[in-house]
């Protein structure tokens, strides 16, 4: 065993000297190990390699192959550890994982939030084995697990709470206006709206609505004006 580990780091010396006529963009090593003095099992679980993985795999096999052409490396990925520069909150973490939480962390590398099915289906982890790493990202505090349903609660309250502010500024401005054009209204509500929230023009105009079928004002026999109602 030692002995293996000795020819395993000369190896893998000479490797990344090899490496340095190529682009593999990341720092890599490898142990190689006789199964015989091993009793390693291989992973009944599917793997995903990402690419950049499976790039320095592919490399040190043709390696390897011009010293012992006779051989048959047997890759025991359950094993391997990455170690990741993570990119957030305006400083970098490094983490260590293993190929299946590494499978999950890039699926992050284009997107800041992901439903929980499409991330499954990004990882490409089938065969278990994504509920427990995905966990072990979350405990670690890497990744952050949101209930949409209370996402959207608060965005349904939030909805509502603007909608019965612009509906008091409506009443506001025409008890003070009494009468008043449209367009003009409709600047005034935005002015008074500045500094809490930009509303959408069809969301006064549904307020428009719902405060007329109040009683708080009226058309007047010009189309485009508003008369209040005391």
């Amino acid at each position: 065993m030692l002995s293996d580990i000795t020819l395993s780091k000369e190896l893998t010396n000479n490797f990344v000297n090899y490496l340095q006529e190529r682009v593999l963009g990341i720092n890599v090593h490898m142990m190689v190990l006789q199964a015989g003095a091993w009793p390693l099992m291989q992973c009944q679980l599917k793997i995903p390699i990402p690419p950049v993985i499976e790039n320095a795999i592919n490399e040190f096999e043709q390696y390897y192959t011009r010293f012992f052409s006779g051989r048959k490396l047997s890759w025991m990925l359950q094993f391997s550890v990455v170690d990741v520069m993570l990119h957030y909150l305006h400083r970098r973490l490094m983490a260590s994982v293993n190929l299946h939480q590494l499978a999950i962390l890039l699926c992050f590398e284009n997107h800041d939030q992901l439903a929980l099915e499409d991330l499954k289906i990004r990882s490409g982890i089938q065969d278990g084995g994504f509920d427990s790493n995905l966990q072990c990202l979350i405990d670690a505090g890497i990744l952050l697990r949101q209930d949409l349903s209370a996402g959207r609660q608060v965005h349904a309250d939030l909805k509502v709470d603007r909608k019965l502010f612009i509906e008091c500024t409506l009443v506001r401005i025409m008890k003070s206006r009494k009468l008043i054009k449209h367009e003009d209204l409709l600047r005034e509500v935005m002015e008074q709206c500045v500094g809490r929230f930009v509303p959408e023009v069809q969301m006064i105009k549904q307020a428009i609505e719902s405060v007329i079928e109040k009683n708080f004002l009226r058309r007047t026999d010009n189309a485009d004006e508003y008369a209040y109602l005391a």
